[in-house]
């Protein structure tokens, strides 16, 4: 009766400077053929692109992982080279352990084992440090996923991966091979997105590299296969970010609090301008006290942050959906700021975003305005006390009017503004005052008529 063997496939995957390690393997896996796995009732066969790939066209390392299909260990070396980039990844080696530990989190197979030579060697030009580098990352990389192996020169090796093989061997149990014969049958394909994502995530991780935005819009199209979690997350945000426009709809799709909890962290231990923008932003659409307070902070810390971000900070508070939530804070603030700050845009800001938190302290800090030094600040405090219409606001108006004589954008501005005063004479007099001078600007002119005619209606 013919004795029944169940099938192991053994996959290795190297850059070209451990050739001599790879031809190790084969007698390896002979021995175990003659002992552990013949006494388990199986048969290990060595898979490797040299022997198990026929010519054909299109991307080469696709190519190989098509031809290749499933296998059950994936067996990885790495010593001084990386490798070269396939189009997807910067190397086959890190493209085909890509695919094994996507696959491995999907299905628990195949078991992976990835080893290290620690065998000293000479560089030898700038091309040969620019490739240990990249080991060197893709090895840090590898230890937050799991345990690595060393070893020590070619004869090492071949003893380390001969005493592991045999370990996992015996360590198999019934249903482990079960499963591993159903694994024989299943269809291993490459998915370009999520190549594509890993290669953009491992280029953030080691070199700070941000993915680009139609990177990041095919990566929005199909987040259903991406798993963004803890620092995925931040490299997708942090690459929106530094896409320079707003990205508020874009994270929207994904989960509230890590998102918040992300962007906190970039305000409070970046200082990065772009980063730091785009989370303000990203808060600034939240309705929450809890982000107001975050914002409010950046606000009053002048020596901590840029006034790029002081100033994104403030219009959050008119122009996001964070305007809606009612804290006592924000006017103090605001108004702090219109009356002290040394930065004009941070002021004109303010003096803008007031209007929304009419109080008697923020009207008065608005009527003093009417003073700054700067056009654009006083523009932004007749807007708002326009906006709240206090009483209050009549004389300080009427005032600045009769001091800017010069200004036509600011007389015009003005005369609109008393036209928000209807009840009161002084206001009347004045416009009519105007509308029958015919040596004002016929724009000033034209407004104060305009004015008048709603008084009357």
């Amino acid at each position: 009766m013919t004795e029944q063997f169940q099938k192991l496939r053994v996959f290795v995957a190297s850059p070209r400077d451990v050739v001599e390690e790879r031809r190790r393997l084969s007698p390896v896996i002979d021995e175990l053929n003659r002992s552990v796995a013949e006494d388990k009732g199986l048969v290990l066969e060595l898979i490797r692109w040299e022997t198990h790939t026929t010519p054909d066209m299109g991307r080469p390392q696709e190519i190989i992982s098509r031809q290749i299909g499933q296998y059950d260990i994936f067996i990885g070396i790495m010593w001084k080279r990386f490798g070269t980039h396939t189009g997807l990844t910067e190397s086959g080696t890190q493209e085909e352990f890509n695919l094994a530990y996507r696959y491995w989190k999907k299905t628990g197979r195949p078991r992976i084992m990835f080893y290290f030579n620690q065998a000293p060697y000479t560089l030898r030009s700038i091309e040969e440090v620019k490739q240990v580098r990249k080991v060197l990352d893709f090895r840090k990389q590898l230890e937050q996923h799991g345990l690595i192996g060393e070893y020590n020169g070619p004869d090492d090796f071949e003893r380390t991966v001969r005493e592991h093989l045999t370990s996992v061997i015996r360590d198999l149990k019934k249903e482990d091979l079960d499963s591993a014969n159903e694994a024989v049958s299943l269809e291993y394909t490459t998915d370009p997105v999520l190549d594509l994502f890993d290669t953009a995530y491992s280029e953030w991780k080691t070199h700070h590299v941000y993915a680009s935005r139609d990177r990041l819009d095919l990566f929005l199209r199909n987040r259903g296969k991406i798993d963004l979690a803890n620092d995925k997350l931040r490299f997708v945000l942090e690459s929106w970010f530094k896409c320079a426009y707003s990205p508020q709809d874009h994270v929207a799709v994904y989960d509230d609090q890590p998102v918040i909890d992300i962007c906190e962290d970039i305000i409070e231990n970046e200082r990065d301008v772009e980063l730091i923008n785009g989370a303000i932003k990203i808060l600034g659409s939240k309705k929450s006290q809890a982000c107001a307070e975050v914002l409010l902070k950046v606000i009053e810390k002048r020596e901590v942050y840029q006034e790029r971000n002081r100033e994104t900070a403030i219009t959050q508070f008119w122009f996001s959906r964070i305007r809606e939530v009612e804290h006592e804070r924000v006017a103090d603030v605001l108004a702090q700021v219109l009356e002290d700050d040394p930065s004009y845009k941070l002021r004109k800001e303010a003096a803008y975003t007031l209007r929304y938190y009419p109080n008697e302290r923020t009207i008065k800090v608005l009527e003093a305005a009417l003073n700054d030094s700067r056009s654009y600040v006083r523009t932004n405090a007749v807007d708002s006390l326009a906006s709240i219409r206090s009483s209050s606001s009549v004389k300080p108006l009427l005032d600045l009017l009769a001091s800017e004589r010069y200004s036509t954008k600011m007389r015009k501005k003005i005369v609109w503004a008393l036209g928000r005063f209807s009840k009161d004479e002084r206001v009347r007099k004045v416009l009519q005052s105007i509308a029958e001078d015919d040596q004002e600007h016929t724009e000033i002119v034209r407004e104060a008529r305009w004015s008048l005619s709603q008084l009357d209606n």
